[in-house]
């Protein structure tokens, strides 16, 4: 008997769903700098 982890898990709605939230939250963690390269917490509005 074999077991097909991968199809299951591919089947599987939840895990699908988990898994692009943690894509999504780990691009983001690792772009964040990236896309907003300015500190929220500077608010001198010298130019």
């Amino acid at each position: 008997m074999h077991l097909d982890i991968r199809r299951q898990l591919l089947q599987d709605s939840w895990f699908l769903t988990g898994a692009l939230l943690l894509v999504i939250l780990a691009g983001a963690t690792l772009l964040g700098p990236a896309l907003a390269p300015y500190s929220p917490h500077d608010i001198s509005f010298a130019p």
